[in-house]
């Protein structure tokens, strides 16, 4: 199964389940860019595409590190890292 299959049915399951497949995403853009250092780094591929601005944006949009210490942080969902 590929990469965009597995993710395809991750989000699936979270609209099946009830869930905000759009949170869902945001949170995972956010915890990749955080696992790989930042946004920019999760679309060093092709930073200028609009897929890329998409991602970015995501990324950006659910604070899962803390900016002051670069760790884990607090979230209503627990600890993300």
């Amino acid at each position: 199964m590929s990469r965009v299959e597995r993710i395809a049915r991750e989000l699936a399951a979270a609209a099946r389940a009830g869930e905000d497949v759009g949170d869902v995403l945001a949170a995972a853009c956010s915890l990749a860019a955080a696992r790989v250092g930042d946004a920019e780094a999760l679309v060093n591929g092709r930073p200028g595409s609009w897929e890329s601005e998409q991602v970015r944006a995501l990324a950006s949009s659910w604070p899962y590190v803390d900016e002051a210490t670069r760790g884990p942080i607090r979230t209503p969902r627990g600890w993300f890292w």
